[in-house]
């Protein structure tokens, strides 16, 4: 877990709901390659995302799936870092 948080410092993520997995691959996304970091948004949202429905106990609204998105943070040594977070 310590490395995980190094690798956030390092990215400047101060986000405490977004959990990084121990998973760094290297893809080739529009031509260019990138090492690309996993990771979860962990949050309980407050409302359905679809109806708006609040509901008084968090634990009753429930999550099917994620949707995936892909998030440019920056460059290493000229070579772009891209963060696909599951939200």
């Amino acid at each position: 877990m310590a490395q995980n948080d190094c690798i956030k410092n390092l990215l400047s993520i101060t986000d405490e709901n977004i959990k990084l997995e121990d998973k760094v691959t290297i893809k080739k996304i529009k031509q260019v390659t990138h090492k690309v970091i996993y990771g979860t948004l962990t949050y309980q949202p407050d409302s359905c995302p679809n109806c708006l429905h609040k509901e008084a106990d968090q634990a009753s609204i429930i999550k099917h799936g994620y949707k995936l998105s892909r998030i440019l943070i920056g460059e290493f040594n000229t070579q772009p870092i891209s963060l696909v977070l599951k939200k």
